[in-house]
């Protein structure tokens, strides 16, 4: 009976500390638009810094270190009410997993390639002879009035007539996009262990 007592205390200790709250996932949800925009202001408009082409991301572990930085007056005031070391662990991975797609060169450059191929063939460089049949239609904008609206702008990017040329493509790349995502954490999930 003492065997399963202390089995039934390990796994009330790992479950007390499973990590996924609804309170861990809404504070990284409430903290996952101030990160991006961050990084978004900083990587894109001002072009200072790029710490999302770093290993690890510059303002996911800024933001876990003030999180912790708080939770530890947190853990002294009310030792109950602290995040727990996987609640932790999960506010950071959501943040990290957000800030991939607001990254310096992911959606900012996947953008240009949906419609580049297109927007540069020309009679004189013989692109669409050459390459064309290479590319599947489905990933790639080629309507020369959707294009001409992203290239020069001066046109409403929310008229249907346009956006139903990039609502296809858009998907594509953003299903493989979260399959690419899901399998970088899974192989982050395997290798935690050495890794740590």
């Amino acid at each position: 009976m003492g065997e399963g007592d202390s089995s039934l205390r390990i796994i009330e200790a790992k479950i007390k500390d499973a990590g996924v709250t609804l309170r861990a996932v809404l504070l990284a949800l409430i903290l996952i638009p101030i990160n991006n925009n961050w990084i978004t202001v900083i990587e894109v408009r001002w072009y200072a810094l790029d710490g999302t082409c770093l290993p690890l991301f510059i303002t996911p572990i800024f933001i876990l270190f003030l999180i912790a930085l708080a939770n530890l007056g947190i853990k002294r005031l009310s030792p109950r009410q602290a995040l727990k070391r996987g609640e932790l662990l999960t506010i950071y991975m959501m943040i990290v997993m957000a800030a991939t797609l607001a990254s310096h060169d992911l959606i900012q450059n996947l953008f240009g390639a949906i419609g580049h191929a297109h927007s540069a063939a020309t009679d004189a460089n013989k692109y669409e002879q050459l390459f064309f049949r290479y590319l599947p239609e489905q990933l790639f904008v080629s309507d020369k009035l959707a294009l001409k609206g992203f290239y020069r702008g001066a046109m409403d990017p929310w008229n249907w007539q346009i956006m139903r040329y990039w609502v296809g493509p858009l998907a594509a790349w953003g299903g493989l996009v979260m399959v690419m995502i899901t399998m970088m954490m899974c192989l982050n999930i395997i290798i935690r262990r050495q890794w740590t």
